[in-house]
């Protein structure tokens, strides 16, 4: 009985000081993430994955069939391709006219696009072919002018840059692909703490006792590891 409550305490102090940790936040370039976590970065990969490991890696459209977030969820089989791109929020049931109108997919690359609109020309008064323009010279003044007649569809000529875009700073996007052996270590402390007796689990006296002893524990090892 004492060795199955000394099993029990380890298991739980551990989990509790994981989660713990991080409720308290991340320890200084220690935090390595949550699988298929995404940030964005100034740093280069191999500067990112210096400091926060391989288990990262830019988000540019490779296949990942044999990783952790392929394995966990079947349906990615390669990483959508985030470079040159802005990142934009999924609607999650807000109405499509106040967010994204053609309500996107999750990883689906939306095309550039326009909001309708139109521009207004006005004729030459009292020219009845819709041709004709009243042209003011000069441009935007209000004296002098003539009419110019074209037989094919007027237009307005070109203007501005190669896309259209808003101000922006360059980043690299990463996402978290593989668990690290902290998250492989928590997820296997849940599975041993799921197949206790439910003697265990259900025994709220003990649960008390447990909890008392791990909370002081966890304070203490939290506190040195934050030093």
């Amino acid at each position: 009985m004492k060795g199955i409550f000394l099993i029990v305490l380890v298991m739980l102090s551990n989990l509790v000081i994981l989660n713990r940790a991080n409720a308290k936040g991340p320890l200084p370039e220690k935090d390595e993430g949550l699988l298929g976590e995404i940030r964005m970065s100034l740093l280069t990969e191999p500067e990112f994955q210096s400091i926060y490991g391989t288990d990262w890696e830019l988000m540019r459209g490779q296949p990942i069939e044999k990783s952790d977030l392929a394995l966990t969820f079947p349906e990615w089989k390669a990483l959508p391709d985030a470079r040159g791109l802005f990142l934009r929020g999924h609607n999650n049931a807000r109405n499509p006219a106040e967010g994204n109108p053609e309500n996107q997919a999750l990883g689906v690359l939306q095309k550039e696009s326009f909001l309708s609109h139109t521009h207004k020309i006005n004729r030459s008064h009292g020219d009845a072919n819709p041709s004709c323009l009243r042209i003011q010279t000069p441009l935007h003044g209000s004296a002098g002018g003539h009419t110019e007649c074209a037989d094919d569809i007027l237009k307005i000529g070109p203007a501005g840059g190669n896309e259209t875009r808003p101000k922006n700073l360059t980043v690299n996007i990463f996402i978290k692909i593989n668990r690290t052996k902290e998250d492989r270590a928590t997820n296997a402390i849940l599975e041993e703490i799921q197949s206790l007796p439910q003697y265990f689990i259900k025994n709220r006296a003990l649960m008390k006792v447990l909890d008392n002893y791990i909370n002081v524990a966890v304070d203490q090892r939290l506190a040195k590891l934050h030093k």
